[in-house]
């Protein structure tokens, strides 16, 4: 017999994750290993935590998980209450059962309860996770790819920038990507979850340009981390948290991070095609789409089913970073 659960019902839960990570996600190639540090900082990212990591337990092993995450998006300019979706996965051994289908139900509950107006979340497009989703009526909404930069490319000239105090850059992205749609408001608390109470694992560098005033002009975030190969691992560097006032600003604290990253590790952005001044800027430094991701929304009121089929598609997307990789 399968019993709902919850991660603050079960004992040693960061040990059964970890093992049910490792059994679900060890051998895909390109995917962020899971350590006890790791998994602990996720599990405090705000609007989830241990109640909010939805189970099925058999003879008290977990077999299947959902993390829910409570948050909001910025939509055509509006914050909008949302459920993010992540970390779904399943015992080998007790798949196709509907073990999946009803961990995203039980969430749909909960969404609904908690005055959410739709589900969201991202999976690979075509994959049987896509077409379970589908099922479960979310929308195949935005296609983002993981645009990478080979290790072995020559690093590229560099002007002066300085690194800018941490609030000045939250206030600097709240004010400017929330025309974005998809972005997640950086609350303090959100902020120093992502960029101060990192694992050593992941550890991340903020990078800023200021003109002579000390006004901002551009942002970006870099984080290292190793990505699981075919045959062991290799280290890669993530970059997100991109905006500049101007075309001009951004690819200048792109090129900077380039220049500190170096030649010796593959770098990775998410982005969209839509993203059309961001994209063109990432080719433009010997970038290419490699991954395809699918952002999907469940709308759960007929007032959010008709905003998403009207959404501006000139509006840029922002790619929720940690729900695809963890960072």
């Amino acid at each position: 017999m399968y019993k709902l659960s919850r991660g603050s019902e079960v004992k040693n839960i960061v040990e059964e994750l970890l093992y049910l990570h490792s059994l679900s996600f060890g051998a895909y190639p390109g995917v962020l290993p899971t350590s006890r540090d790791f998994l602990e900082w996720y599990i405090e990212r705000p609007g989830l935590g241990l109640e909010n990591i939805l189970l099925f337990l058999y003879e008290d092993k977990v077999v299947s998980s959902l993390f829910l995450t409570l948050s909001h998006i910025y939509l055509e300019g509006e914050l909008t209450p949302v459920g993010i979706i992540d970390t779904v996965m399943t015992h080998p051994d007790y798949r196709r059962r509907g073990l999946a289908s009803a961990l995203l139900k039980e969430a749909e509950k909960i969404m609904a309860e908690k005055e959410c107006r739709m589900g969201y979340l991202y999976t690979v497009p075509e994959s049987p996770q896509f077409y379970l989703y589908q099922r479960l009526g979310y929308i195949d909404f935005k296609r983002i790819f993981h645009l990478q930069r080979e290790k072995g490319e020559k690093p590229f000239y560099d002007r002066e920038g300085k690194e800018s105090p941490h609030q000045r850059v939250r206030e600097f992205l709240n004010q400017n990507l929330s025309s974005y749609n998809g972005f997640v408001y950086f609350s303090e608390e959100q902020w120093m979850w992502r960029k101060a109470k990192r694992p050593a694992c992941l550890p991340t560098k903020l990078i800023s340009l200021q003109d002579e005033n000390n006004h901002l002009l551009a942002t970006l975030t870099i984080t290292e981390g190793e990505i699981t190969t075919d045959k062991d691992s290799e280290p890669i560097i993530y970059l997100s948290d991109w905006y500049g006032i101007n075309q001009e600003a951004k690819e200048k604290v792109l090129v900077k991070s380039l220049r500190l990253v170096g030649e010796e590790r593959k770098i990775d952005c998410l982005s969209s095609p839509d993203n059309r001044e961001e994209w063109e800027i990432l080719l433009r430094y010997n970038f290419r789409p490699v991954i395809p991701e699918s952002a999907m929304l469940h709308p759960l009121d007929e007032d959010i089913q008709q905003k998403i089929t009207t959404i501006d598609s000139k509006r840029p997307w922002y790619p929720l970073i940690e729900s695809i990789v963890g960072v």
